[in-house]
């Protein structure tokens, strides 16, 4: 019999969300715990003894205790064979790790900035460097989604994996927030509404 399994997340983090959308698309049944950050319950002891940094998600699954969406996604896939969400190609597996390492670090990275900002009530927001931002974001990192996406515009590898998931719920609350919209020809543009029509990004929204 397989260990339960749990997550504890926050519904409007984009990192807990990467965990849903593979849970769902592997039809993964699990228990749902939410974490409010808005409460801090992140910083709470009982959570701090799960994952000492103190951010969502994590997951338990027996007695084993994994967080880092990036990670858990690994686990589930390893775990879960089921719908496959990397390749079996040991070079294309490849690949796709480097694009979700490039989504995790900068990618995300670059959002995060940019939330941050629009975080801030509107007489402390800096408007100029948030525009500032935004351009950046969009000249480096859609860019370079943009050129992944070039020989096919409805999966970055040909079939649905861990890098789409990885892109694709903060590229989506970046665009919710900030009104950045995608230009209508774009492979990006394409890719998203592919992504957006599945039902296990769908599973995703709070």
């Amino acid at each position: 019999m397989s260990e339960e399994l749990i997550l504890y997340h926050f519904p409007k983090s984009s990192c807990s969300r990467k965990v849903v959308f593979a849970l769902a698309e592997k039809g993964i049944i699990y228990k749902e715990l939410r974490i409010n950050l808005q409460n801090g319950e992140q910083k709470q002891p009982a959570f701090l003894k799960l994952n000492p940094h103190g951010k969502v998600p994590v997951i338990q699954y027996g007695k084993a205790i994994i967080y880092d969406s990036a990670v858990i996604n690994e686990f589930i896939e390893d775990n879960f064979p089921q719908k496959p969400l990397l390749p079996a190609n040991p070079i294309l597996r490849a690949q796709v790790r480097l694009s979700t390492h490039y989504a995790d670090n900068f990618f995300y990275l670059a959002i995060s900035e940019i939330l941050a900002e629009y975080r801030k009530s509107i007489d402390q927001r800096n408007e100029k460097l948030l525009q500032e931002k935004l351009e950046l974001f969009k000249s480096q990192h859609l860019s370079q989604l943009e050129q992944q996406l070039k020989n096919s515009s409805k999966f970055l590898f040909g079939t649905l994996t861990l890098a789409d998931i990885a892109y694709a719920p903060g590229l989506d609350t970046l665009m919710k927030i900030s009104g950045l919209t995608l230009a209508p020809n774009s492979a990006v543009a394409k890719w998203f509404k592919n992504i957006s029509s599945l039902e296990s990004f769908k599973r995703t929204y709070n």
